[in-house]
């Protein structure tokens, strides 16, 4: 049996503190903020699919900053801001399906709060777990760009918060704003890219490795989406988890145990909380430096 502890510097103290990626910026961030309230607060939008209208929370702009690595991270404040004002505000919790595999691509989602998953399923019945998607991304773009039929299914891990788009108005957008139509093209160039890499590191790295690099990626590219200081919650189930390493929920289960006694992770139901996000990356790092 491969023992984590093995890849583990004891010198080490490991604060654990998560580098913010995107944030305020002096003035720029303050307009950005100012014209993100001003979009978020239009939700005469009639309501149409699955979710429900979300007046009862608070705005999302009370924090209106995203992950670089996602859309909403990505866009100059301008754009962004006119991009938050398109479509109809919608709230979902928990299981609830975003997109539906096999239907007509109508809408885009844009997520602002929360987390999703990404599942497609075969003609024999099983699912699989092709992403993760948090605030700031965009999902069902392909359907609609290619104008055919959703390929997968978007699932609400928690309580997100999104704004639905219609692809009209989308492509009006699009336009309009060329140069948020080449960051959509960026965005899936990456996506795929991120594929390729879970591929390689199928062929490259033990089952182990993968399941801690796979927690160390979530927590370095989306770390910034939580509001709270460590532990950070990653509301996936061991499942999920195991889905995206590509292995089994033992040993799925054996590597996070070996994580929490190094007081990196802390198993919860249908969650996993990262409590040592500097001790997880050297784990993932050195275990990638050293296949066994």
């Amino acid at each position: 049996m491969i023992s984590l502890c093995n890849h583990l510097d004891h010198s080490d103290s490991g604060d654990g503190k998560l580098r913010a990626v995107s944030g305020w910026k002096g003035v720029e961030g303050w307009a950005s903020a100012q014209a993100t309230t001003a979009a978020l607060g239009n939700y005469a939008d009639p309501l149409r699919g699955g979710g429900t209208v979300d007046t009862d929370r608070p705005p999302v702009a009370e924090n209106p900053s995203w992950p670089e690595e996602t859309l909403l991270g990505k866009l100059d404040p301008k754009s962004r801001a006119v991009l938050l004002g398109l479509g109809s505000k919608k709230s979902y919790e928990a299981g609830e399906t975003l997109l539906a595999q096999g239907v007509p691509a109508s809408h885009v989602v844009l997520l602002l709060r929360g987390i999703a998953k990404v599942t497609a399923g075969q003609e024999n019945g099983t699912e699989t777990l092709l992403a993760v998607r948090f605030g700031g991304d965009l999902v069902g773009e392909m359907g609609v760009l290619e104008e055919r039929e959703r390929s997968a299914t978007v699932t609400a891990c928690c309580h997100t918060v999104a704004r639905r788009i219609e692809a009209a108005e989308l492509e009006r957008f699009l336009n309009l704003h060329p140069k948020v139509s080449i960051q959509i093209t960026r965005m899936i160039s990456e996506r795929l890219r991120w594929a390729n890499e879970r591929r390689l590191d199928f062929a490259a790295h033990n089952a182990k490795t993968r399941v801690v690099r796979v927690l160390a990626q979530i927590a370095e590219t989306y770390g910034h989406h939580y509001r709270s200081a460590e532990p950070r919650e990653v509301p996936l189930r061991q499942e999920d988890l195991a889905a995206l390493a590509s292995t089994s929920l033992r040993i799925t289960q054996d590597t996070l145990r070996e994580l929490e006694d190094m007081n990196a992770v802390q198993r919860g139901y249908r969650k996993v909380l990262i409590t040592n996000t500097s001790r997880l990356h050297k784990v993932a790092k050195k275990l990638s430096q050293n296949p066994q």
